[in-house]
């Protein structure tokens, strides 16, 4: 928690250790293992913290409704938890927003790229601040600013990006493009035609062995195989590599530019246009359909805990023929051919991810519990029944207390 205010240009304290010192008393919601998610003031007036909640499902929806009316009625000191701090303006230092306004802090989520958000609101609108606490967060927020200043250049029509400027250190801003819109999770025709818009500026047509994230990828599926880390499934692995020696390197294939995290949590559906936020993961060359694939597949698995059977019914249906072909600049109609790709660049990226994490939480069971499923569907056709179940069998025994007689 310090080295975040720390990098926003305040210090905090148990004990008042200067004059300057001034008492401040905040309230915080806590992850499941005991840690600080939410913090804001306590004399904040709305519940700014919901502009990083996914109100996707009618459990969420609840969830916020409640918290509003807990601040409606000011009984926030009563329901959440408090934490008494002293706080002082750094020396020599710049403070990136007013921490006796109106502001919430997300603390972010472990791993490599993890960052902390602040929503600060103001006189003139709201506007967030992210502070790279990861390994690799300041490099994905510098990529992020590049990719969205040269989106900023094309005459885009269909979503509304925001601004990112570097203030200092690790800390950048983004101003708030939500408007008046919300969350959605089903695909509707403004979604679509920002990929469609996506795919007419950027599409190409580029084969495998063109592409230098792929034979990156094709290294670290390597040695995540020679890895000794006991938690990533081996037969997960072995199904990537068949998948990828299967296919045929030097076809050319459509390619265009993704959002990479094309979620319904990183995006606010408005009247005529979507507000895209978290361009981190963008990158110029993913496969056709990959963004369209990625929202399904992560709202199914993470909000709905949907099985791969039911997702991919989904998918046939949002994504039939005449849908895929409309996405494509040059009329591509293999739906399944381009999910396949995708299953294995997103598959692949993540288990790279997850190596470099101390701690895994509960969603990466259910994420490769999900994709390994749909690895299974494409790989039925040169691998046996026999040989799938196995595979499966010992990776979901991979991580449990088990004995087997032996006949």
């Amino acid at each position: 928690m310090n080295h975040i205010f720390e990098a926003l240009g305040y210090t905090l304290s148990e004990k008042a250790e200067t004059p300057q010192n001034r008492h401040y008393k905040f309230l915080f919601i806590s992850n499941p293992d005991g840690s600080i998610r939410w913090l804001w003031p306590a004399h904040a007036k709305q519940a700014l913290f919901l502009k990083f909640y996914n109100e996707s499902n009618f459990r969420s929806r609840c969830f916020a409704a409640l918290i509003r009316l807990v601040f409606k009625l000011k009984l926030q000191g009563l329901v959440f938890k408090k934490k008494c701090l002293f706080v002082r303006a750094g020396e020599n230092q710049t403070q990136h927003f007013n921490i006796h306004g109106q502001w919430a802090l997300f603390t972010g989520t472990p791993g490599p790229n993890c960052k902390a958000l602040v929503y600060e609101r103001g006189h003139e609108g709201g506007r967030f601040l992210k502070i790279a606490l990861g390994t690799n967060a300041k490099a994905a927020l510098e990529k992020e600013q590049a990719m969205v200043q040269r989106l900023s250049h094309s005459n885009i029509s269909s979503f509304d990006l925001p601004h990112l400027n570097f203030l200092s250190g690790k800390v950048f801003e983004v101003n708030d493009v939500s408007g008046q819109g919300k969350r959605s999770t089903r695909i509707s025709l403004l979604h679509l035609n920002t990929l469609i818009e996506l795919n007419e500026l950027t599409g190409i047509k580029q084969s495998l062995n063109e592409n230098n994230n792929w034979e990156r990828l094709k290294t670290s599926l390597s040695i995540l195989n020679k890895s000794n880390d006991i938690r990533l499934p081996k037969g997960m692995i072995r199904k990537l590599s068949s998948m990828m020696n299967e296919l045929n390197e030097t076809e050319a294939l459509e390619v265009c530019l993704s959002h990479g995290d094309f979620t319904p949590w990183n995006m606010f559906v408005k009247k005529d246009s979507i507000g895209l936020y978290d361009w981190e993961m963008a990158d110029l060359f993913k496969p056709l359909g990959f963004d369209l694939f990625h929202f399904i597949i992560q709202q199914g698995i993470l909000v709905e805990r949907k099985s791969w059977k039911d997702i991919y019914d989904d998918i046939q249906r949002v994504a039939n023929n005449t849908t895929f072909a409309a996405l494509s600049k040059f009329g591509n109609r293999q739906r399944d051919h381009y999910l396949k790709l995708y299953l294995i660049i997103n598959t692949a990226h993540y288990l790279e991810v997850y190596a470099q994490q101390a701690n895994w939480h509960e969603q990466v069971y259910w994420l490769l519990a999900t994709w390994n499923e749909a690895l299974s569907q494409f790989c039925s056709s040169y691998d046996t029944q026999r040989e799938l179940v196995l595979i499966d069998s010992f990776d979901f025994l991979l991580n449990k207390p088990y004995a087997a007689v032996k006949f």
